[in-house]
C-alpha cells in the first residue's frame, strides 16, 4: 500500500493496485482502511482480482463522510467486476472514474448520480447499451466507451455542451455511418437527426397541416364527437357512460395523448427528458403488456410503439410528442364507430347532443353579431374618412 501523504493531510492518495487482491476483506491487514483518514480523495484498486465488495468495506463507502463526501477519483480498472458495486454510487463528489477492463454487462442508471463527474471511462467490458438520459452528467468532458457491445448511442450524447472528447470505438454499432464522421460535431449532429425515426419524423409546419387536413375531412359523427369531447357536459357525460360499460381505457388514452400533445407541441424535434418522462408513464399504462389500463387496440399499431419503447438498444430513439398519433388516431375512430353511435341514441345522449347543438347555435350567432358590429365600425370610420377628405379638398 502507497500512502501519497500522512493521515494528517488534507489530501490522500491510497494505491492498492497490482497487489493480487481477490476478497478485500481477508486480503487486507487493516480491513477499515478508508476510515482511517481524514480526507481520502484518491483510490486506486486497479490491476487486482476483485470480484465484489463485501458489506464490511462497502459500509465504509456509505456510512463514512470522510469516504462519501472527499473522494474524488476512483479506479476500479483491471479486476474480475461483473457490475459496479452499489456501495460507489454513495461517493457523490467523484470527478474522475474509471472501470476499465471489467466484465461489466450492464451500466446502471446509479452512474449518473455522479453529478460532478469529469472523466469516465469504462473501456473493454460487456456493456450493451448507456443510459438514456446521459445528459444529466452536466459535468462530462471526456467519456471512452470503446470495447463495448454497444449497438446505438443514445441521442443525449448530442445535449451535453460539456463533452469534449468522445472515444466509442470499437463496438459492434447497428449503424455504419458512426465510423464516417470526422469528429464530435458531425456525430452529435447525425445522433440528433437520429433520435427521429422515418415513420415518425415530420416537422411542426408539416404535423400542423396534417392536423388541419384532418379536421377539413372529418365526417358529421367525427366532427360531432370531437367537439362533444370537447365540451364540458359532453364529455363528462360520455366518459360515464363508457364507464358503465367497463369500456372507458380508450376515453382516458385518448385525454392523455391529447394533454401530452399539447404540453409538447413546439418546433424543437429533439425529445427532452421531461418529454421522454410523460411518454413512457403513457406507454407503461395504456400499452405495456403490464399495463394498468391496457387499450383494445389493433397488433398493427400497437407493435410499432411497443417496439420503440422496449428496444433495449434504441430506446429513446424514435419517442418524439407524435409517437402515440396512430393510436390516437385509432382509439378515437373506435369511439366514433361503436360507442358513441349507442351514447348518441340513449337518453343521456341525445340530451347532451340537444345541449351541445344550442352551445353551437349560440357560439356561431354571437361570432356572426361580431363579424357585423366589427364591419359596421369599419363602414362607418372609412366613410367619415371619405367625408373629411372631400372637405379638404
Amino acid at each position: 500500500v502507497v500512502m501519497g501523504s500522512s493521515q494528517s493531510s488534507l489530501s490522500v492518495r491510497c494505491e492498492l493496485k497490482n497487489k493480487g487482491i481477490k476478497d478485500l476483506l481477508k486480503d487486507l491487514k487493516q480491513p477499515r482502511l478508508l476510515t482511517a483518514f481524514s480526507s481520502l480523495e484518491i483510490l486506486d484498486v486497479s490491476k487486482n482480482k476483485i470480484t465484489g465488495v463485501p458489506p464490511e468495506i462497502a459500509s465504509d463507502f456509505t456510512s463514512s463522510p470522510n469516504v462519501r463526501n472527499n473522494l474524488r477519483v476512483l479506479n476500479i480498472s483491471k479486476n474480475r467486476l461483473t457490475n459496479i458495486p452499489d456501495c460507489l454510487y454513495s461517493c457523490i463528489n467523484v470527478v474522475e472514474f474509471r472501470a476499465d477492463s471489467n466484465q461489466i454487462a450492464e451500466l446502471s442508471d446509479k452512474i449518473l448520480e455522479f453529478y460532478q463527474l469529469s472523466i469516465l471511462s469504462l473501456v473493454g467490458n460487456k456493456i450493451k447499451r448507456l443510459p438514456y438520459n446521459m445528459e444529466r452528467l452536466r459535468q462530462l468532458t471526456y467519456l471512452d466507451v470503446g470495447g463495448n457491445d454497444i449497438e446505438s448511442l443514445p441521442n443525449a450524447l448530442g445535449q451535453m455542451p460539456m463533452l469534449m472528447e468522445l472515444s466509442c470505438f470499437p463496438n459492434p454499432f447497428v449503424d455504419p455511418r458512426y465510423q464516417q464522421f470526422d469528429g464530435l460535431v458531425e456525430l452529435f449532429a447525425y445522433i440528433r437527426r437520429q433520435s427521429v425515426p422515418a415513420t415518425y419524423k415530420k416537422d411542426y409546419r408539416t404535423a400542423k397541416a396534417e392536423e388541419k387536413a384532418k379536421i377539413e375531412d372529418l365526417t358529421p359523427d367525427e366532427r360531432l364527437t370531437r367537439g362533444l369531447l370537447r365540451y364540458s357536459e359532453g364529455k363528462t357525460a360520455i366518459t360515464m357512460f363508457m364507464k358503465k360499460e367497463h369500456s372507458d381505457e380508450n376515453l382516458s388514452f385518448y385525454y392523455d395523448v391529447r394533454d401530452f400533445r399539447k404540453k409538447y407541441n413546439s418546433k424543437v424535434e429533439i425529445a427532452t427528458q421531461a418529454l421522454i418522462d410523460d411518454a413512457v408513464i403513457i406507454y407503461e399504462k395504456y400499452i405495456s403488456s403490464a399495463g394498468t389500463r391496457q387499450v383494445n387496440l389493433s397488433s398493427e399499431r400497437i407493435s410499432p410503439i411497443k417496439k420503440s419503447f422496449e428496444d433495449t438498444y434504441n430506446f429513446p430513439n424514435g419517442i418524439n410528442q407524435w409517437v402515440f398519433d396512430e393510436c390516437y388516431n385509432e382509439s378515437f375512430d373506435l369511439m366514433v364507430r361503436d360507442t358513441f353511435q349507442r351514447f348518441r341514441l340513449s337518453a343521456e345522449g341525445k340530451k347532451v347532443v340537444d345541449l351541445y347543438n344550442n352551445y353551437k347555435d349560440r357560439s356561431r350567432n354571437k361570432r356572426k353579431k361580431l363579424r357585423d358590429t366589427s364591419r359596421s365600425a369599419t363602414g362607418t370610420a372609412g366613410s367619415g374618412q371619405s367625408s373629411v377628405s372631400e372637405s379638404r379638398h
